[in-house]
């Protein structure tokens, strides 16, 4: 075998080898985004993964830093965006919040997170 094949060969197995992990379900994006302060209490939380998120198995909880939750909506699928969404239903009082997140992807295999951010408003 010449050297050029066996190189072609090994190319392939790692491009094969590569391809399942690139396909990974995770997090691409989240509003708030993680450790961001807002200035304002947000209204909806939502979260961009990279494949479309299974909405059975799919929840958002959000927590205060006293470990409270705050009351929210339904948790909503979209097939379009590949986003998990929910609506904040309660004002936030100032402080460090907690969103808990669950979902799943094209492999069924349930992944769990956090995204973490800072209610802190505008002085007046």
């Amino acid at each position: 075998m010449t050297r050029t094949f066996l190189t072609a060969v090994a190319v392939v197995a790692v491009i094969a080898v590569a391809a399942p992990a690139a396909t990974h379900f995770e997090v691409v994006k989240s509003a708030p985004s993680s450790n961001q302060a807002v200035a304002e209490s947000p209204k909806r939380i939502q979260i961009w993964f990279s494949q479309v998120p299974v909405e059975a198995v799919s929840q958002i909880k959000l927590a205060g830093a006293d470990k409270a939750e705050v009351a929210l909506g339904k948790v909503v699928a979209n097939k379009a965006s590949k986003s998990i969404s929910v609506d904040v239903t309660a004002a936030l009082k100032p402080g460090a919040y907690v969103a808990s997140w669950r979902s799943a992807g094209d492999d069924g295999h349930v992944q769990t997170g956090e995204i973490k951010f800072t209610f802190t408003p505008k002085k007046q």
